[in-house]
């Protein structure tokens, strides 16, 4: 019996997840479908920054709503008509924004339904479309609460758009998105989105004490023209990237680390597949380096090896941990109390040299909460 040939991916990351999503049948997830509005769709928070009422996305079914809520400093903005941002897998997300001129940072917050020790994807969209008409795309770091999660760049175009992702499980009942001014230019953001997500997938040792930043999801065999996708059959609602099948290497690779200095052999797992029933495989461990990976046929089968999609991400462990929740709404009832309007007074208040001003601050570590020492 002849051998299908094995399929072989080169990654060149620093600490890296994989996880493989294996699937025999025309469905994505467990079969169940995305909801169309606000009411059914529990748990997701879906943010147009910058827009003026909410809406549904035609496509999607999902409920945005504006950005007023959630966030309290900022100018609203709409990318200029000259520029084109209209691509159809998101919507109308790009075509307005929120910039923050004022302060070094400025922060959403956003409170899930599930609450605090919930795992949940955070997305957000950056497209700066020319909007202030200075053809200057600024340079800024977003954080999560008390951890950096990204340096934003979008390029030297104006039709640039950056999108990052993040997965974490907060231990607060509020998850703080921070813009902070940092090189050159005033901070900005397209759109954001919280999605819950089960405690079956993406997991780590430690979620509280871990962050895993998405470093690409790719969609294996996809037929459309787009270069990315998003379906209203996957319950988490992932952006995809099309890979195109040139990535891919045919034949037999030798990827045993013990011969080579640069990749890793992922530990070898048999699977088998059901028709419908998709499958997933994850490492039990983070790799460091360059990464290969390889599907082939067992010994025993006629068919080809599958594979649907995979994902990649950087894991980050253990992280800072965020300021004591007492220390918090103490501070918090002080600052309602004295309607102070500080703007520097977001987010989590003691955020390493970022904390806020006349605050003073012990920080969390080895898991322990950051303590506000005096004010």
């Amino acid at each position: 019996m002849e051998r299908a040939p094995k399929l072989n991916l080169c990654l060149g990351l620093c600490l890296v997840l994989i996880q493989l999503l294996l699937h025999v049948g025309n469905t994505m997830g467990d079969g169940r479908k995305l909801t169309t509005n606000n009411d059914t769709n529990p748990g997701f928070i879906s943010i147009d920054c910058g827009a003026t009422h909410d809406y549904v996305d035609k496509d999607t079914g999902i409920w945005y709503q504006t950005d007023t809520k959630f966030v309290e400093t900022g100018t609203n903005s709409t990318v200029l008509p000259t520029v084109n941002l209209d691509y159809p897998y998101f919507g109308g997300l790009l075509s307005t924004l929120r910039s923050f001129p004022e302060g070094k940072r400025n922060c959403y917050s956003l409170k899930p339904k599930q609450g605090k020790n919930h795992t949940y994807l955070i997305r957000a969209y950056f497209a700066y479309g020319n909007y202030d008409g200075k053809n200057q795309t600024p340079i800024f770091d977003l954080y999560l609460g008390v951890n950096h999660w990204d340096t934003v760049y979008v390029g030297n175009n104006n039709d640039g758009y950056h999108i990052t992702e993040i997965i974490h499980t907060p231990t607060t009942d509020t998850v703080h998105v921070c813009l902070v001014k940092t090189v050159v230019g005033v901070p900005f953001i397209s759109a954001l989105e919280l999605r819950p997500l089960s405690d079956a997938i993406y997991q780590t040792s430690s979620p509280s004490q871990s962050i895993l930043i998405n470093q690409g999801r790719f969609d294996v065999a996809s037929t459309s023209s787009a270069t990315r996708s998003r379906y209203k059959d996957d319950i988490y609602d992932r952006l995809w990237l099309k890979l195109d099948s040139q990535n891919w290497i045919k034949g037999d690779i030798d990827i045993d680390p013990a011969r080579t200095n640069d990749s890793y052999k992922l530990p070898a797992q048999p699977v088998i597949l059901e028709y419908l029933k998709p499958q997933t495989v994850v490492p039990q461990n983070a790799i460091l380096g360059n990464v290969r990976f390889n599907i082939s046929a067992a010994s025993e089968s006629d068919a080809p090896p599958i594979l649907n999609a995979f994902e990649i991400y950087q894991l980050i462990s253990p992280i800072s941990s965020p300021t004591d929740e007492r220390d918090v709404n103490a501070i918090m009832e002080i600052k309602d109390t004295y309607k102070i309007s500080n703007l520097d007074w977001q987010g989590d208040p003691c955020v390493p040299k970022l904390a806020w001003d006349r605050l003073s601050c012990r920080s969390g570590i080895n898991g322990k909460n950051a303590r506000i020492v005096s004010v």
